[in-house]
């Protein structure tokens, strides 16, 4: 109840600042947005920048990485993208005998590009309104009036920010400089209609509710990291993808798994290392490589802090018991 109430007053606070920065809503473009970019010499219609059922601009614009743009400039999948966005992975190919970073890369064919582990770009397909959905996961609020105000919250707070509302860290709200007139007002005026509704409700979630809506959130962030064992994740990007505070993350993952969520992962990457060196398809670099570390040293730091053993020691081990026809070590100490 305390956020819910932050967040009102922090809406109904706003200055009289206005904007017209962050990321507009393509599916409102033709809406909000057209006749303002008209007037500044765009010769684009809004169907020509995003169309779901046809080509558009939007197919060729890419999400790079994390939450870079980029954006397509050949028919083979040519991509380029602002240096920023690109340096962690340049640094990551970088070694001493080649540093990207300082003397540059040029590939003169397909054949002789770098891989780059890890790093995905995706495509916007369609962009969809997922409010009915969440609004069915939200038994506690109850009725249809609860309901209706929740959809013309968000509904308001798209018309009337520019800030991306899945942010949970956003910590200002900036104004579309052609929102809908009065819209602060109404937003300010649902909020405290919902409030004062939750408060007569005593809307608390039941303990039942809650233990399942935990669960939830727990699959799903276990199910995130196990799909990104490649990756080297941040506490603050788990949580910001999962859309989950930093601390109730953290209490779930005590809660069930005894550890944090950082050692939760790095034990999923342990696992996942003695599975590669049993099965003896890689050898170490290549190993670290797949699960995101950046040197075989590093790798093979934190995989002594979680077994007892070196890589070389537990893949002795492994050879050994398999040629005296016993368990792997992970069967005997019932961890992998």
């Amino acid at each position: 109840m305390k956020r819910i109430l932050l967040f009102a007053a922090a809406l109904c606070a706003c200055g009289t600042a206005a904007a017209d920065e962050g990321m507009w809503l393509l599916p409102y473009l033709q809406k909000m947005n057209i006749a303002d970019m008209r007037d500044k010499g765009c010769r684009l219609k809004a169907e020509d920048i995003y169309r779901i059922d046809g080509s558009s601009l939007k197919d060729a614009i890419v999400v790079f990485g994390r939450g870079c743009t980029g954006e397509i400039v050949s028919p083979e999948g040519l991509v380029f993208t602002n240096h920023h966005c690109g340096y962690g992975s340049i640094q990551a190919l970088s070694s001493v005998d080649h540093d990207y970073l300082k003397n540059g890369f040029w590939a003169m064919n397909n054949a002789e590009e770098l891989p780059v582990p890890g790093l995905e770009i995706r495509f916007v397909r369609r962009i969809l309104d997922v409010t009915p959905d969440l609004l069915g996961n939200v038994p506690n609020i109850a009725g249809e009036a609860e309901r209706a105000l929740l959809a013309r919250i968000v509904a308001e707070s798209a018309a009337a920010f520019a800030t991306p509302l899945n942010d949970p860290y956003a910590a200002v709200l900036e104004r579309r400089r052609q929102a809908p007139y009065g819209g602060e007002q109404l937003l300010c005026a649902a909020l405290e209609e919902l409030l004062i509704r939750m408060i007569r409700r005593g809307a608390a979630p039941a303990p039942a509710a809650r233990s399942r809506e935990d669960a939830g959130a727990l699959e799903q962030v276990m199910d995130y990291l196990s799909a990104r064992l490649d990756r080297q994740l941040t506490l603050e990007e788990i949580c910001q993808d999962n859309l989950v505070g930093r601390s109730q993350l953290q209490k779930l993952f005590h809660t069930h798994t005894g550890g944090g969520v950082m050692e939760y992962f790095i034990g999923l990457k342990m696992q996942a290392a003695r599975r590669m060196i049993r099965e003896g398809a890689l050898n170490f670099t290549q190993i670290a490589a797949r699960l995101g570390f950046q040197s075989v040293h590093y790798f093979s730091r934190r995989f002594r802090q979680v077994t007892g053993m070196s890589p070389s020691e537990y893949e002795r081990s492994v050879k050994m018991l398999l040629e005296l026809g016993g368990v792997y070590p992970d069967d005997r100490a019932n961890n992998g």
